[in-house]
């Protein structure tokens, strides 16, 4: 009888991992709205089922998505607007003719969140009960586009900033970067794949260029034809051909 239930068990696991596939191939997921902010979303990070979002007034917020609650809210965690020529351009570079204000990136890993916002550098948030408690900040000039907190809760931080470098810390605790690499332009986008030890970086000049985890050395670079500036990248893992990087472009492609 056991052998039987397991056996059913097993069955009915596979075929609801076969529907969501097909969903997911046929573009008709299932949605839901589990949380609801009283602002605007610009910047979203997961790690289920938490969810850290960085708002169009500069807030950050950190919410449990399988119950709908809202755990915790730094509100003036950043500035809505900074009003400077060097901001402007920059904003531009990063959104287009279209700002729509707020934080710049988030990242989240367990009870660490990272955001940055348009007064530069990069702040660190512990959750403590029901607050964000800031932890560190990370004084670099630059404006940061991409955070990415990949490995766990003692884990190092990875930033792409707008001024074309591409930056790890090791240590949170407010130190100068560990390691830091440079872009042949603007950095507008990030991802870290740690089984291969890379990281790209998504240029504004249309290029994606690879980096080792290690040491920072150049690993190849790749350009997209016609696709404007590369506005996103994510490494991807194929069932059969392996690993894969894709790119968002500027031109919807």
């Amino acid at each position: 009888a056991q052998l039987a239930l397991f056996a059913s068990l097993r069955a009915r696991s596979l075929e609801i991992e076969r529907e969501v596939a097909e969903r997911w191939r046929e573009a008709a997921p299932v949605s839901s709205v589990p949380v609801a902010l009283n602002d605007w979303i610009r910047r979203v990070a997961l790690d289920w089922p938490l969810a850290a979002c960085g708002t169009a007034r500069g807030g950050l917020v950190l919410a449990d998505l399988s119950s709908g609650d809202m755990l915790a809210c730094a509100q003036d965690a950043h500035p809505s607007v900074v009003d400077t020529p060097e901001v402007r351009s920059a904003m531009r570079e990063l959104h287009g003719e279209y700002d729509g204000n707020g934080v710049l990136s988030v990242a989240l890993c367990g009870s660490r969140v990272a955001s940055a916002g348009r007064e530069g550098g990069v702040r660190l948030w512990r959750l403590d009960g029901d607050e964000l408690v800031p932890t560190a900040e990370l004084n670099v000039g630059a404006l940061a586009s991409s955070l990415l907190l990949p490995a766990g809760e003692e884990g190092p931080l990875w930033a792409s900033f707008l001024d074309g470098s591409l930056c790890r810390w090791s240590s949170l605790g407010g130190e100068e970067p560990s390691l830091v690499v440079s872009c042949s332009a603007a950095a507008l986008a990030a991802a870290c794949c740690a089984p291969l030890e890379l990281v790209a970086a998504a240029t504004s000049a249309g290029e994606v260029e690879l980096f080792s985890t290690r040491d920072g050395s150049p690993r190849g670079c790749w350009a997209p034809p016609e696709v404007g500036s590369a506005r996103s990248v994510a490494f991807v893992r194929g069932e059969e051909e392996g690993w894969s990087v894709v790119v968002g472009g500027a031109d919807g492609s």
